[in-house]
């Protein structure tokens, strides 16, 4: 039975990449980095911090080579490097497939029937997708691996929150409902909280204790942007123990065993995304986010080495601010060519409208492994595609530089997401029980060659 479903799996996906075209659709970012997926080995590899580093320059020989001596000092600053090594898989443990359980398929003559194949094609077609959902959550979310966070603690009916009755209410960072955010969740998902995001794990600790840690999402409510949760698996609705915890508070949610604090237990530790990589915290030199080994490196030496953070200026419109990252990128940085501009759906129907009145141009990206909308703005020497994506805050806006010399991912094995096949079979049967599941998973990192050339803005100013 298990070698049926398994040549009916290979049908499915013959090979890795048609398994990782599933995970990318409609994710546009997603579809760039995957045509950057490098297989390598070994523990570690290494990305050159900045692209124009210093270099000697004067008019007497002395000067020059007094100059280059200082750029060659100990801490020798232009040869350092971000040193990564492979985490534990961003989806593991595979997707359950409960449906094809011995006692049916025998029941059957041992072979399913077209009904039973075609549930079986729809479940094997989900998985990729819920792979490539979360990745792009954790790519471009906040840097502890919060999914969402709550309206404050305390309401219970439609639009609040109530831990106690079991209900929860989402909104975006900034406090405001957002019901978009339900995207991120699914029944009987297991999640934590935290009154932290978690982008500064000393500090960041998980609400409850023990088996109270946890919640157990019970009902999802898509139109209006809320969970109903309980304390324990098919236990009553609410939660006592995390009401008591929270109190007055809107908290943070988690993912079970994804939360990247410093206390609850051991995290599944994830992949340093563009958040971890260019802090929204305003450059200080002091600032523990700088201050700290950062993968090998400390950034407070030279604010390229978190990025670039575009400085607010009020009253601008959305188009403005990307025009003026462009010229500061090309004036400051040496950028040139082309950026993806990443923005929330809700930012880019505001730039579509602005670029309905101006006459920008809204393109397909045909040479894209997988193809997408994006809006083109071009100033001088640059050039930005900007790009929905809906795991964004609609209070950030990220520049990326997606070419040769820019994001990456590199993957031990092959694979971004890959099925965990290494006994040569896709479909494999449970020692725990009688049924078959399919197992992905991937050790990889996300990398970037010169940090200094990608940078984010703060669209909080700019209303919607």
């Amino acid at each position: 039975m298990s070698t049926y479903l398994d040549s009916f799996a290979h049908d499915l996906f013959p090979d890795e990449r048609s398994f990782q075209a599933f995970s990318f659709v409609k994710r546009p970012i997603l579809a760039k980095l995957e045509q950057k997926i490098h297989n390598v080995v070994g523990k570690t590899w290494s990305y050159p911090c900045l692209i124009q580093a210093s270099i000697a320059q004067g008019t007497t020989r002395a000067a020059v080579q007094e100059q280059a001596a200082q750029g060659q000092d100990a801490a020798n600053f232009d040869g350092e490097e971000f040193t990564l090594g492979y985490f534990p898989p961003g989806y593991k443990g595979g997707f359950l497939i409960s449906d094809f359980d011995m006692a049916l398929t025998e029941a059957a003559g041992g072979v399913p029937d077209g009904a039973y194949m075609e549930n079986f094609a729809i479940k094997m077609k989900e998985q990729p997708k819920e792979f490539g959902q979360r990745q792009e959550r954790y790519f471009l979310g906040k840097s502890g691996k919060s999914l969402a966070r709550t309206t404050v603690n305390g309401g219970g009916g439609v639009g609040t929150t109530n831990f106690l009755s079991g209900f929860i209410q989402l909104n975006n960072v900034g406090g405001a409902r957002d019901d978009l955010k339900i995207g991120a969740f699914r029944h009987a998902q297991i999640l934590n909280a935290s009154l932290t995001d978690a982008s500064v794990p000393s500090t960041s600790s998980l609400l409850g204790v023990g088996d109270d840690q946890k919640i157990y999402v019970r009902g999802v409510d898509i139109d209006n942007g809320r969970m109903i949760i309980s304390a324990t698996s098919n236990g009553p609705l609410g939660h006592a123990a995390l009401n008591t915890a929270a109190g007055a508070n809107s908290v943070f949610l988690f993912n079970y065993s994804d939360f990247q604090g410093s206390s609850g237990y051991t995290p599944n530790v994830m992949p340093p995304g563009v958040q971890d990589w260019i802090p929204g915290v305003p450059f200080d030199h002091t600032n523990a986010v700088y201050t700290a080994n950062f993968f090998g490196v400390v950034r407070s030496r030279d604010s390229r080495l978190a990025g670039w953070r575009l400085p607010v200026i009020g009253g601008e419109q959305l188009d403005q601010l990307i025009m003026r990252a462009l010229e500061r990128a090309f004036m400051l940085y040496g950028v040139d060519g082309t950026y993806q501009v990443v923005i929330s759906p809700t930012r880019w129907t505001q730039l579509a409208q602005i670029a309905t009145a101006r006459g920008y141009r809204m393109l397909n990206g045909a040479t894209a492994t997988i193809g997408y909308n994006y809006i083109e703005i071009v100033h001088g020497e640059m050039r930005a595609e900007c790009i929905s994506c809906p795991s964004m805050d609609s209070s950030d806006i990220f520049f990326l530089k997606m070419d040769d010399d820019g994001w990456c991912v590199r993957s031990l094995g092959g694979g971004w997401p890959k099925i965990i096949n290494g006994d040569g079979l896709k479909i494999l049967r449970l020692n725990s029980d009688d049924q078959f599941e399919l197992r992905t998973g991937s050790y990889f990192h996300y990398g970037v060659r010169g940090i200094n050339q990608n940078g984010r803005g703060d669209l909080s100013g700019i209303a919607l």
